[in-house]
């Protein structure tokens, strides 16, 4: 586990660099104003990532990325599935850590009251993933599936 003034990343999978994580997190934090708040992340495997989402969502298998503001206090925590990530960045032609630092700000986003559930509101978060993605060294950005795509978010 790794902990920097409120953020904190477990890795149960042990298959990913959690400094990586707290790296990108602590960019965004001061963008986004969010230092000192609470943010946990949990890296789990596909078993567990697919528990997850059937359970809170009612979709079956596992996912790249799940979101659960606190209702107590700022921001909450993100459970990210490092295999499905591998995945996504091999079918989108991305980098492993471009992927992982994508799941990431859009996790955060979806924390921070972003959401893709209607067209003008999945246009916002968009505009925001790209500017941070940017911010983030990514100029050339990369076909990502929530960019720019009518078929990037499954609208329920």
């Amino acid at each position: 586990m790794s902990v920097y003034t409120g953020l904190t990343v477990t890795d149960l999978t042990r298959s990913i660099k959690p400094q990586a994580a707290l790296k990108t997190l602590r960019r965004l934090s001061g963008w986004l104003k969010f230092s000192g708040q609470r943010v946990q992340v949990l890296y789990v495997g596909p078993k567990r990532m697919a528990h997850f989402n059937q359970s809170f969502h009612h979709c079956p298998g596992p996912t790249d990325v799940l979101s659960f503001p606190d209702t107590e206090e700022p921001l909450g925590d993100l459970i990210i599935c490092p295999a499905v990530v591998k995945k996504n960045a091999c079918r989108y032609g991305n980098s492993i850590r471009s992927e992982m630092d994508f799941v990431l700000l859009h996790g955060v986003l979806h924390l921070l009251g972003y959401t893709h559930s209607h067209p003008r509101e999945r246009a916002r978060m968009e505009r925001r993933e790209r500017a941070l993605l940017k911010k983030l060294g990514y100029q050339e950005l990369p076909h990502w599936r929530g960019i720019g795509t009518e078929a990037s978010y499954p609208v329920k």
